[in-house]
């Protein structure tokens, strides 16, 4: 009961997050700490640790969800910079927060596909990031800090700039 009440707080904030900021983009928030770390499964059920990446890579991490409509829109931009990034030392990867993930993330994917590696989260993990709508993305720097947190959706260049800065 606790756990419904949490995840429909999540979908009231995400929701009014959306209609009060749109599909327009979001300016970037600078940080310097670290997120804390996550092991999640893939798709295909390999666990992925985000600390894993540290020293070695740039990562952009997605939350997202599937009922989410900003989230929708802004996957092709991903799908296209993860073409260009992921043999430049950037991994992204896009973490579904939706309820029961395992079950309805497969079917969004046949619609929509995302071709970089997308994990299976919960509701819960976006509370514990600190996620105040859907999407949120962190561009986490090789040391394991955040270097940019976009609240909502964001495109390709403004996605590209932030790389840049860090390659």
């Amino acid at each position: 009961m606790k756990s419904s009440s949490k995840f429909y707080g999540f979908v009231f904030v995400a929701i009014i997050s959306t209609l009060l900021n749109g599909c327009s983009e979001k300016a970037a928030e600078s940080a310097s700490n670290k997120l804390p770390d996550f092991t999640l499964s893939d798709l295909t059920g390999r666990q992925v640790r985000l600390q894993s990446f540290e020293g070695k890579k740039i990562v952009v991490l997605n939350l997202w969800a599937t009922w989410c409509g900003p989230c929708r829109h802004e996957i092709p931009d991903f799908n296209a910079a993860y073409e260009f990034y992921k043999n430049r030392g950037v991994e992204f990867l896009g973490v579904s927060v939706d309820q029961n993930a395992e079950e309805v993330v497969p079917p969004f994917l046949n619609q929509i596909p995302i071709n970089y590696p997308v994990l299976l989260g919960s509701p819960e993990l976006g509370f514990k990031y600190g996620a105040r709508g859907l999407p949120t993305t962190f561009i986490i720097d090789k040391n394991g800090a955040v270097q940019h947190r976009f609240v909502g959706m964001i495109n390709r260049q403004t996605l590209e700039e932030a790389l840049n800065k860090l390659l």
